[in-house]
C-alpha cells in the first residue's frame, strides 16, 4: 500500500527483471501534499508477492535527492537499471525528464537531464536493440495534453532525444455500433 512509503498515493510501477533473476518494480509517491517526490522499489520471485526493498532510490534520503515521479525502468545489456523520470517544474531547477543508471538497480548516483521539448512527463521507454530507444511521453494540463515520441540511437545515454513528432490531430468520435435484437430460444 502507498502508506508502506509514507504517502496516500503511489504511481509509475514499472518492472525490470534483475540480474540475479529477481524482479524489481519502481514506483514513486504522489498525492495533494508539496514537493519533492521520491523513487521506490519493490522486489518479487513470482511478480504476485512483493516485497518493499529498503530505502529510497531517487529523492530525499537517497545520494540522488532531487524530486522524482512516473518512473519508467529499463535493463540495459550490461545488467544495469536505467530509470526515466520527470522532476517536476516546481522543483529546484533544472526541470523536465532526467535518466539516472544503477549497476544494482538500488543506488543511483548520477543523472542526466534529457534536453527534448516540451520538457514532457510520464515516460515510457522501449529498448529497440543495439542502443537505440524509443521514449513516449506527454506533455499538458488538466484540461489536455499531447503525447509525443522521441528516439535516441547509439549506445551512450548522454544522448538527445530528438522530438520525432510534435502532435497528432484529435481523433473523431466513434458512431455507436449498431445493435440487433438477441436471439430467442435455447442457448447452445
Amino acid at each position: 500500500p502507498a502508506s508502506a512509503v509514507g504517502s496516500s498515493v503511489v504511481t509509475g510501477g514499472s518492472v525490470v527483471r534483475t540480474r540475479e533473476g529477481q524482479w524489481r518494480m519502481y514506483f514513486s509517491d504522489m498525492g495533494s501534499s508539496p514537493l519533492p517526490r521520491s523513487v521506490f522499489s519493490a522486489s518479487s520471485s513470482d511478480l504476485l508477492s512483493w516485497s518493499l526493498d529498503a530505502g529510497v532510490r531517487i529523492g530525499t534520503g537517497a545520494t540522488l535527492s532531487g524530486s522524482a515521479e512516473h518512473p519508467c525502468a529499463i535493463t540495459n545489456s550490461d545488467g544495469s537499471v536505467s530509470i526515466f523520470y520527470m522532476r517536476n517544474l516546481t522543483s529546484p531547477p533544472p526541470n523536465g525528464l532526467f535518466l539516472a543508471t544503477s549497476a544494482d538497480g538500488l543506488t543511483f548516483s548520477s543523472e542526466t537531464a534529457i534536453d527534448i521539448t516540451p520538457k514532457g512527463n510520464d515516460p515510457d521507454v522501449v529498448s529497440l536493440g543495439g542502443g537505440s530507444l524509443r521514449m513516449y511521453y506527454n506533455w499538458g494540463d488538466d484540461n489536455g495534453g499531447t503525447i509525443y515520441s522521441a528516439r535516441r540511437t547509439g549506445a551512450r545515454f548522454s544522448q538527445t532525444f530528438m522530438p520525432a513528432r510534435t502532435s497528432t490531430p484529435p481523433l473523431a468520435p466513434l458512431a455507436p455500433m449498431p445493435t440487433a435484437p438477441l436471439p430467442v430460444g435455447p442457448l447452445i
